[in-house]
């Protein structure tokens, strides 16, 4: 099923946050103190007509911009395209 973005959404590919560690018996820590705590990047996936975005380029959004649409198991993220903070 292919899922196109209207109105000013983009449809991204969500990359696991680098904030993770691990200590040498195994923990996963998290560093929630960092500035970069609630930023994610992602992968665009598909854009609308008029977006100026480009499929394939990288950017980055606050984690709470997310849409979640979950179509026959499978998670789809949008986000709207002015809550994009900076393009790579």
């Amino acid at each position: 099923m292919k899922i196109t973005p209207i109105n000013k959404f983009i449809q991204v590919k969500v990359k696991k946050p680098e904030r993770e560690g691990k200590t040498k018996s195994g923990i996963i820590t998290i560093d929630l103190n960092s500035g970069n705590a609630m930023v994610e990047s992602g992968e665009v996936i598909a854009v609308n007509r008029n977006s100026k975005v480009k499929v394939g380029q990288k950017v980055f959004f606050k984690s709470y911009c997310l849409e979640t649409i979950i179509v026959d198991e499978k998670d789809y993220h949008f986000l709207r395209e002015d809550e994009i903070l900076a393009v790579e």
